[in-house]
């Protein structure tokens, strides 16, 4: 093997690497499609969603039943798009 290789970054391009990283691998764990509303975009799972919103779980169920917008995964799990549940909600992104 040859000498070894550093690369010098600041400290938030290395957070933003992690964060994204860390969608790629809940993407690839639930075999979910990517979402084409860009970069800035967050994956949810229920509790996030919740948190998020700030409603409870009974609320959310009534806002999935009432449109709001969410992708299941291949074992079943439930998952937002923050992209998603701005627009739902009428927020500017």
């Amino acid at each position: 093997m040859g000498a070894a290789k550093f690369i010098l970054s600041d400290e938030d391009f290395q957070t933003e690497v992690r964060e994204q990283f860390a969608e790629i691998k809940k993407l690839l764990q639930y075999n979910l499609p990517a979402s084409n509303t860009g970069l800035e975009n967050e994956l949810f799972d229920t509790a996030d969603a919740i948190n998020y919103l700030k409603v409870t779980r009974r609320t959310l169920y009534a806002m999935r039943i009432k449109g709001l917008p969410f992708t299941k995964s291949g074992t079943g799990k439930i998952f937002f798009w923050k992209n998603d549940l701005d627009k739902y909600l009428g927020k500017q992104t």
